[in-house]
């Protein structure tokens, strides 16, 4: 069974928010990814799961109805042990309020949207069109 997640795609400028993950996390030590979580009881959408993982990731604030619904994606993820198959969300943001500080399995920071785009930023292993999408919105939103 596919698990459900919500990915968010945080930009300013010529950067992208990223997370790098910790040792504790269930993916590839030192890989990066946008932040993203697993839909959780608690949210009544995955709006609501868009909310609360930058927030508990990132440590910002991002007010639901400034989100943008990019698409929604199936396709297996490399974790540190094996593959997961899921559903992902993707949204964009480019309004959020806070101060960055990491969480209990990522670290956050921002980086220059070419960099990550060169691949500068290793992420785990992901079949389909997620990462490419995802570097298409960059090259559309990025400001010199």
């Amino acid at each position: 069974m596919r698990r459900h997640y919500a990915a968010v795609i945080l930009y300013r400028e010529d950067e992208v928010l990223i997370v790098r993950y910790k040792e504790v996390s269930r993916h590839p030590i030192g890989t990066f990814t946008i932040p993203a979580g697993e839909f959780e009881r608690c949210d009544t959408n995955m709006r609501d799961t868009a909310v609360r993982e930058v927030e508990e990731e990132t440590g910002l604030k991002i007010n639901r109805e400034r989100i943008v619904r990019l698409g929604k994606y199936n396709f297996t993820m490399q974790r540190r042990v094996g593959e997961e198959d899921l559903i992902v969300t993707l949204y964009a943001c480019n309004r959020f309020l806070g101060d960055l500080r990491g969480g209990s399995e990522t670290e956050p920071c921002w980086v220059k949207i070419d960099d990550y785009i060169a691949g500068m930023y290793p992420t785990p292993r992901m079949s389909g069109n997620f990462v490419e999408d995802i570097n298409w919105f960059l090259t559309q939103v990025k400001r010199p």
